[in-house]
């Protein structure tokens, strides 16, 4: 007569195990396919399968744009540059694959505001919107106008931030911190930029990859100029961050 344990064994090669095996096979399949329908949307179909199995980043074409009232020409804002009260600067990108950026600029005093997405500058309308189109020119505060650098000299940075899908719970941090600034409320202001600054301290800084065979052209003071573009390749836990020194 077989004993307990035999029984036990019997029953465990003849249900316990195939079901595992399914799960253990159905699982990462669903994951992989989920994954790969959410990638698969302006993006190809290599990409996907990357992204999905292997985690590959995103990748952008940069293109970081500096003006000087005492200088012809523009040229490329790079990390460790000096600039000057009165400087004019544009923040512009091609996305190689369909994606959602967020960008913020972060002062001296660790005051922290959105670049990108927002809805208007000066005044005027914007059209920033996610998910970014792959292939596509993009920039920020637009292609015909230009941020300029404040009176309050010290060090500051820009925080590149792109993920394939949504990142609800920042874009829920920098609702909460445009709603403030708009009520001119300091307490709450400073809650969500703290919590902001704790998103940019978990993430992994990375760096431009490399320069590009290729230039963007661009206009400033009614003239067309070129500009090499470089490299980004950015993960979901990462940021990229310029820094610079505004006199």
């Amino acid at each position: 007569m077989a004993t307990a344990r035999q029984k036990f064994s019997r029953y465990s090669r003849r249900y316990v195990v195939p079901i595992i095996l399914v799960m253990l096979v159905s699982i990462p399949t669903w994951f992989i396919s989920t994954c790969i329908d959410k990638c698969w949307d302006n993006n190809t179909l290599p990409f996907c399968l990357k992204h999905c199995l292997l985690g590959a980043d995103l990748e952008f074409e940069m293109l970081y744009i500096r003006i000087s009232p005492f200088e012809p020409s523009p040229s490329l804002l790079k990390s460790g540059d000096t600039l000057r009260s009165g400087d004019y600067y544009r923040l512009t990108w091609i996305p190689r694959q369909k994606s959602h950026v967020y960008i913020f600029q972060v002062t001296n005093s660790k005051e922290i505001y959105p670049l990108f997405p927002i809805s208007d500058f000066q005044g005027v309308p914007l059209e920033h919107s996610n998910p970014l189109k792959a292939g596509k020119f993009y920039g920020t505060p637009s292609m015909s106008q230009w941020f300029a650098l404040d009176e309050q000299s010290g060090n500051e940075a820009f925080y590149f931030l792109a993920t394939l899908d949504q990142d609800s719970q920042l874009e829920q941090h920098i609702k909460v911190l445009q709603t403030a600034l708009e009520k001119n409320d300091p307490e709450q202001v400073q809650v969500a930029q703290d919590n902001l600054r704790q998103i940019f301290e978990a993430k992994q800084e990375v760096s431009l990859t490399k320069p590009l065979d290729k230039r963007q052209k661009i206009q400033a003071n009614r003239k067309d100029f070129e500009l090499p573009l470089q490299l980004l390749s950015v993960c979901d836990e990462c940021v990229y961050k310029l820094n610079f020194t505004h006199q």
